[in-house]
């Protein structure tokens, strides 16, 4: 039965829900391979060995990592919403200060939460001055992802393989953000934004 789902997540699920749903889906099929055995009573069965070979490369194949940057990037943004109140004017004028030695992590985890409030906004019901606004944080996304790319670039050369692993990962987690971002944004904007948009 989770061998037919996983089929159907591979090959049906991305048409009608989506890539994130799909990965989502076969998440959550490897780890059910994974506890099934126990939840249903047959962890000393041969049949559980069975699970356990095949679970993890279920969970491995799926985009794990990505979701899970995604979700702890959805929380932060959640976490973000409440702190905005208690910005004060001080905060505010140096928010454009640059820091000299700022980690690519950071900067990374910075885009991410950008991109995905910007994508979140453009999906639902904007005025033309919250899509102007979201395209000037798309445009400093962009330029903060130039930035990243600097420093990944500027790192990579003394770092073990571990720390390169890492960088590549932050690099193609900002990349794909962007990219996910840029999905939403009707072309030739900013020209045709008002006339495109209901």
């Amino acid at each position: 039965m989770v061998g037919t789902c996983i089929v159907v997540a591979t090959l049906r699920v991305p048409i009608v829900f989506g890539a994130r749903a799909a990965e989502l889906t076969k998440v959550g099929l490897g780890a059910w391979l994974l506890a099934s055995p126990f939840a249903l009573g047959f962890a000393e069965s041969g049949a559980a060995r069975n699970a356990w070979l095949v679970g993890p490369p279920i969970l491995a194949l799926a985009d794990t990592l990505s979701l899970a940057f995604d979700l702890l990037s959805w929380m932060h943004a959640l976490k973000s919403r409440y702190q905005a109140r208690r910005i004060s004017p001080e905060k505010l004028l140096r928010y454009g200060e640059r820091e000299e030695h700022i980690q690519p992590e950071r900067l990374c985890r910075h885009i991410v939460e950008c991109s995905y409030e910007i994508r979140r906004t453009l999906l639902g019901q904007t005025s033309g001055v919250q899509a102007g606004m979201c395209l000037l944080g798309y445009r400093a996304c962009v330029n903060g992802s130039i930035t990243l790319n600097r420093l990944i670039d500027k790192e990579l050369p003394e770092s073990g393989p571990f720390r390169r692993l890492r960088l590549e990962m932050i690099r193609r987690q900002a990349a794909h953000s962007l990219a996910r971002t840029r999905e939403v944004i009707p072309a030739g904007v900013p020209h045709a934004w008002h006339r495109s948009r209901p």
